[in-house]
């Protein structure tokens, strides 16, 4: 293929990106100004928890950097230039145990590349609230609750050169009410669908006499209508994450990691905020990752600011990750918050 026709073919491919991401912004703009008239509270915050480890780990960090089989979340277009052909993880994160026990988010990933540059992944994201018990003016048992939230994602990636990678994100929502909704005669579910758009350009380069990797990566995840609740409608919390990240290859057997991601929620009240996390991960041996990041919030005055911890352990093509989190605010949610990951390439 010729150098112009390729380019041709580049072109086409953001075209088309382009046109469906103003359609759904379309869409989203028309839901958002009839929710107006209505409760214009963001639901569905799951969908933006860090699910896995090694992200966790750096401060929540991760649309520009290396591909992990976890990508699908931060940047599904990393995918495209993962090393690996394909591998699934399974990350498991206890969730506010200072309040309750029995509240966990779930998360499976995985991904397979393809012929022609292209990369297929798909996730399952599970979070459980826990159970609510019911009971009577006497304190007798009458009825208990288990809400929960799930989202199942499909997504697709194309390679357009040897360093730009796109992705586009299909996503079906179900979530079951909360307590208080069910109380009030909710009708128990609801779902909805939505999509992210990935992009990240990603290409060798020398600095400080080392060779290194510089990624830049944009995803846009959760656009789609407002879900309706009751009587009101809602939006969801669609995301804009903008990032970039710089690998240093110290030598044959270690590597360092500095990434930054700037992060904008759009939703009323707050889309003047914006949050920002960096992250740094030393690879050692090609064995052994150490994490740290910080995580700065503007959105969430109860989430406030935070700084996170985390190591990973590689062998053959297994790969464990843990990353802790520790709060500057005495009554976060996610303080103390731990989050374990099991990878496996094949």
């Amino acid at each position: 293929m010729s150098t112009s026709a390729a380019n041709m073919k580049v072109l086409g491919y953001c075209r088309a990106i382009l046109t469906l991401t103003s359609i759904l912004g379309i869409n989203f703009t028309i839901k958002a100004q009839e929710s107006k008239q209505g409760n214009t509270q963001n639901i569905l915050p799951f969908l933006l928890i860090a699910p896995d480890a090694r992200s966790a780990g750096m401060g929540e960090t991760g649309v520009g950097s290396s591909s992990d089989i976890n990508s699908i979340h931060w940047n599904a277009a990393k995918y495209a230039f993962s090393v690996e052909p394909s591998g699934v993880s399974l990350s498991i994160t206890p969730w506010n145990r200072d309040l309750a026990e029995d509240m966990s988010f779930v998360y499976v990933s995985g991904f397979k590349k393809l012929a022609h540059m292209q990369v297929i992944a798909g996730s399952i994201k599970y979070f459980n609230s826990g159970q609510f018990d019911f009971s009577d003016l006497q304190g007798n048992k009458t009825s208990s609750y288990k809400p929960y939230d799930l989202s199942i994602d499909f997504a697709y990636i194309k390679k357009l050169s040897e360093v730009i990678s796109i992705s586009t994100t299909f996503k079906y929502i179900r979530s079951m009410y909360t307590a208080y909704e069910y109380v009030q005669g909710g009708t128990g579910s609801i779902s909805s669908i939505a999509a992210d758009i990935g992009f990240l350009h990603q290409q060798p380069v020398r600095l400080f006499h080392n060779e290194g990797l510089l990624g830049l990566g944009i995803n846009f995840s959760n656009i789609g209508p407002a879900i309706k609740y009751n009587l009101y409608s809602r939006p969801l919390p669609m995301n804009l994450r903008i990032g970039s990240a710089y690998t240093a290859y110290i030598d044959n057997s270690t590597e360092l990691i500095v990434c930054f991601d700037i992060n904008k929620l759009f939703a009323d009240g707050i889309s003047d905020k914006i949050n920002y996390s960096a992250g740094i991960e030393a690879l050692l041996a090609k064995t052994i990752s150490l994490r740290t990041g910080f995580f700065k919030s503007d959105n969430h005055p109860t989430v406030g600011d935070y700084l996170t911890a985390g190591m990973g352990v590689s062998v053959s093509k297994y790969k464990i990750d843990i990353s802790y989190l520790v709060s500057f605010q005495k009554l976060n949610p996610v303080n103390n918050t731990i989050h374990y990951t099991i990878g496996y390439f094949f």
